[in-house]
C-alpha cells in the first residue's frame, strides 16, 4: 500500500489510488493544492474549515476532473468563481460558502445538471443569481445569504438597470 493511503483523511481504493481527501478543520493554509492532479481517481475533496486563500485555479477541472463532492467552505478563497468548475462534470455537491469570492456567479452554472447541493452564502458576490433548475437542485435563501450584491430568485428581485430605463428597454409597467 502506498504511504499516502495511510494518512489521516485520505481514503484509497485499489491499494494506491486516492479516492477521497477529507481534511476539514486541520488549520491548513496556502493556495489551492495544484498537486491534486496526481490524484487522478479523486472523487471527493473536502478542504473546508481551513485557512486556504487566493484564487481558485482557472484549470481546476483538469486538477479534479472526477470529483463529485467539492467542499471548500469556511476558508479565505478569493477572486471570481472560475467558469472552469463547469468542466468538473460529475459534481453533485459544490460548497463555497464563507469565503471571500467576488464578482458574479457564472451564468453557465445552470448547465451543471448533476448538481444537488450548492452554497455561496457569506461571500462578496454581486449580480443576478442564474436561473437554476430547481427540480434537480434544491436551493434557498440560505444558500446565497450575506452577499450584499446578489439578487434574483430566491433572493430579492434585481433592480432594473439604470441604462435599460434610460434607453426605454423596459417593458410596460
Amino acid at each position: 500500500q502506498t504511504y499516502i493511503c495511510s494518512f489521516v483523511g485520505v481514503e484509497c481504493w485499489d491499494e494506491d489510488r486516492v479516492l477521497t481527501i477529507y481534511l476539514s478543520g486541520y488549520g491548513l493554509q496556502g493556495e489551492f493544492p495544484l498537486g491534486l492532479n496526481d490524484c487522478s481517481s479523486l472523487t471527493g475533496l473536502d478542504l473546508s474549515r481551513n485557512n486556504f486563500s487566493g484564487a481558485l485555479p482557472s484549470n481546476i477541472a483538469s486538477l479534479i476532473p472526477f470529483v463529485t463532492t467539492l467542499d471548500l467552505s469556511y476558508n479565505q478563497f478569493s477572486g471570481e468563481i472560475p467558469t472552469g468548475l463547469l468542466n468538473v462534470t460529475f459534481l453533485n455537491t459544490l460548497m463555497l460558502q464563507h469565503n471571500q469570492f467576488t464578482g458574479q456567479l457564472p451564468p453557465e452554472l445552470v448547465s451543471m445538471q448533476r448538481l444537488k447541493q450548492f452554497s455561496v452564502a457569506y461571500n462578496h458576490l454581486t449580480g443576478p443569481i442564474p436561473k437554476f433548475n430547481e427540480e434537480h437542485l434544491k436551493i434557498g435563501v440560505d444558500d446565497f445569504a450575506n452577499n450584499e450584491g446578489l439578487c434574483g430568485r430566491p433572493m430579492d428581485a434585481c433592480e432594473p438597470d439604470e441604462d435599460m430605463i434610460r434607453f426605454g428597454k423596459m417593458g410596460a409597467a
